[in-house]
């Protein structure tokens, strides 16, 4: 079982940098990862996702005639997603027990059980029946091992959790180089402006940023870009020293508003900072776009062809959205799936969650 001497290990420190630093994207779902491996697959050697992922990444690139993923199992322990399935009963839903019991006893029932395991997943408590495995599906050729049995990781105390997960954002993960587009249209006057102060706030506070798991770490990059209808100065900070911190949030704070809105050219500005970098595969570069209205100037159509003059030599970095006020997702969606980004919405519970979603895939 992991222990906090473990964690000190400088050997284990090593290795798990070594790991992390092969890594080109992050994703906080594993769902989403096997989606984006499968656009990106040309370009990626590996994926590290749950047996069942692979299976379905596999199905896909066989039906499409490309080369399947082979599975390789970790030697010393697994991790399971075998989540409870549970229902917190208070008097707001206690209406919504019965179905709940309903729909328990519909997923084990036998016929269900064997329809979750025709589509790849396990259905065993720790493995699976390999006589009834249908072939085409835990196919022996991908690497899937239908005598393995499964040694789950034995998970150690919370205090060591969240000493791992605290050591994971400052030492053990691949540094980020975040650039952190922020609207300061017109439309942001008020509540809006005054949230995205809130948010960043928190953000750059890492004493906050620390109860979210959102630190930053001494070999990250931070360029913070206000836009409206242009693009504005920005600010650059490279690593955690709490007096550059400091400086902008104070910067931040300064913020106003005005002018209307065109979420296309800070995006290109963005790319244009990357592609300025020399050692930009030494980071996870991302773009971190958070906006309350529609762009009623620019388009994807110019962002792709300003990205196709750049004549790259990496990979286009994700864009992701963050909505709040009245935000339009048409075009936040248009820009996500142009970079393999994502959305996230900031409306429903808060800027900070968001964030922390977000983080999930950086």
């Amino acid at each position: 079982m992991l222990t906090r001497e473990h964690l000190q290990s400088p050997q284990l420190q090593q290795d798990i940098r070594d790991i992390f630093g092969g890594m080109e994207r992050g994703s906080g779902s594993s769902g989403w990862l096997k989606d984006m491996y499968l656009q990106k697959a040309g370009t990626l050697d590996a994926m590290f996702n749950y047996e069942a992922m692979i299976i379905a990444a596999n199905q896909e690139l066989v039906r499409e005639g490309r080369e399947p993923l082979y599975v390789i199992y970790p030697a010393d322990g697994l991790a399971i997603a075998d989540s409870t399935l549970g229902f917190v009963n208070t008097a707001a839903n206690a209406d919504k027990k019965e179905f709940f019991l309903k729909l328990r006893e519909h997923l084990l029932s036998p016929d269900v059980q064997e329809d979750i395991f025709d589509t790849g997943f396990r259905t065993g408590l720790i493995g699976m029946n390999p006589e009834k495995a249908d072939r085409d599906i835990f196919n022996p050729a991908w690497g899937i091992d239908l005598q393995r049995t499964i040694s789950p990781i034995p998970w150690p105390p919370a205090d060591v959790i969240q000493e791992s997960l605290s050591l994971y954002q400052t030492t053990f993960r691949k540094p980020s180089f975040t650039v952190f587009l922020l609207d300061v249209s017109g439309s942001m006057e008020g509540t809006g402006l005054a949230s995205l102060k809130k948010a960043m706030t928190g953000l750059l506070d890492q004493r906050t940023a620390g109860r979210y798991f959102l630190q930053t770490s001494s070999r990250d990059v931070m360029a913070v870009i206000p836009f409206n209808d242009r693009v504005q100065s920005g600010w650059k900070v490279p690593g955690n020293k709490p007096e550059d911190l400091e400086r902008l949030v104070d910067w931040v704070r300064r913020l106003k508003t005005s002018g209307g809105t065109n979420i296309y050219l800070p995006v290109m500005k963005a790319l244009e900072i990357f592609s300025n970098e020399e050692n930009l595969t030494d980071y996870l570069p991302a773009v971190l776009l958070m906006t309350d209205g529609k762009s009623n100037k620019g388009s994807l159509r110019e962002l792709e062809s300003y990205w196709k003059g750049l004549n790259p030599q990496f990979d286009l970095p994700p864009v992701f959205g963050v909505t709040f006020g009245e935000a339009d997702e048409t075009q936040l969606q248009e820009l996500a799936q142009f970079s393999t980004g994502r959305v996230f919405d900031g409306r429903k519970h808060g800027l900070e969650q968001a964030f922390r979603q977000v983080k999930g895939y950086n």
